[in-house]
């Protein structure tokens, strides 16, 4: 019996709620769990990732069809869509692939203080002062490119903001587990040996703050040399894919995804 089959017996509202899940999964990759819901100002439940447990059986035979496949991480909540190819990777720009990095060892920094605890909210100042460390930023703050990095890590459901100003030092951040598989423990190690080997630089240019850009935007109107970041494995947008392909050639670049194995549930 065959996924279609399956498909068929669904309602029509299942089928639609289905495709939208679906879209979701490929615009952001990733679904967790639980999502901040800005008017209880809290976690809540989140129906769609509850949708891809129920229907896990058809989803996974119909992706398997196109090469793509779930990875389930049941411990921290995450559903991850990928490739099996290794293809459909996106480049993310050297200043968001540091705040990407500072965000993972802040995450094992805070859920190390406190066991059991289910989520880490962070204020801006305590990450941009993580990039300091890492000579990423100096005292004046590449407004315009921090903004387009942070739209593009909420569309990846990587953060999410829940009080104050996009670019406030004191606004707070919520810092999803889905860093964890974006970033998992051996690149951590990998990250300390490019620091020391390149040495760091924010990279990209400050640009005027019209705060007019998206990240894949941010990361196109910044010249060759300053792009050396890093390809991540991102299900989803054409314009990450046209980006990564503009500049696959990029010296000093390296392909950073998800590690062999990828793809088997965790438990």
């Amino acid at each position: 019996m065959g996924w279609h089959d399956d498909y068929e017996r669904l309602s029509q509202r299942d089928r639609d709620e289905l495709a939208q899940v679906l879209s979701i999964l490929f615009e952001r990759t990733f679904l967790v769990r639980d999502v901040w819901n800005s008017r209880e100002g809290r976690l809540t439940g989140n129906r769609h990732y509850r949708l891809v447990e129920r229907m896990r059986p058809l989803i996974e035979e119909y992706l398997k069809v196109a090469g793509w496949a779930l990875q389930f991480d049941a411990q921290r909540g995450v559903i991850a869509l990928y490739n099996r190819f290794g293809n459909n990777r996106a480049r993310l720009d050297r200043f968001t692939t540091y705040l990407v990095y500072a965000l993972r060892l802040l995450y094992e920094e805070e859920m190390g203080r406190a066991s059991g605890r289910r989520e880490v909210v962070l204020t801006l100042s305590v990450v941009l002062e993580k990039l300091r460390t890492f000579g990423i930023v100096d005292r004046k703050l590449p407004v315009t490119q921090l903004t387009a990095s942070l739209q593009t890590l909420r569309r990846l459901f990587v953060v999410e903001r829940v009080e104050g100003e996009e670019v406030e030092p004191e606004s707070r951040w919520l810092l999803y587990p889905t860093i964890r598989l974006l970033v998992p423990d051996e690149l951590v190690h990998a990250v300390f040996q490019q620091l020391e080997n390149s040495g760091a630089d924010a990279g990209g240019d400050e640009g005027e703050e019209t705060g007019e850009e998206t990240g894949e935007e941010a990361g196109k109107g910044a010249d060759a040399e300053n792009r050396n970041g890093a390809d991540f494995w991102f299900g989803a947008s054409g314009d990450g894919a046209e980006d990564a392909e503009e500049t696959e050639n990029a010296e000093d670049t390296e392909n950073w995804g998800f590690p062999p194995g990828h793809g088997e549930e965790t438990p």
